[in-house]
């Protein structure tokens, strides 16, 4: 919503209001996606964590 209010002047219900249009009737399709995406992105998070931290105790280990 930060992106769609420094798109529209510090508005972001243009861009709400474009996606609801858009999703009339197809709600349940549209959790769905975004469940998928958030899910996927929070593993690929847990995972960058994990690289970072082997990465960290490693060098700090050589110290």
């Amino acid at each position: 919503m930060r992106g769609a209010q420094a798109l529209n002047r510090g508005k972001a219900a243009p861009f709400a209001d474009a996606v609801c249009q858009r999703l009339e009737g197809r709600e349940e399709q549209f959790i769905g996606v975004v469940s998928t995406l958030a899910k996927a992105y929070a593993d690929c998070v847990g995972q960058d964590y994990q690289v970072f931290m082997e990465h960290f105790l490693a060098t700090d280990a050589e110290s």
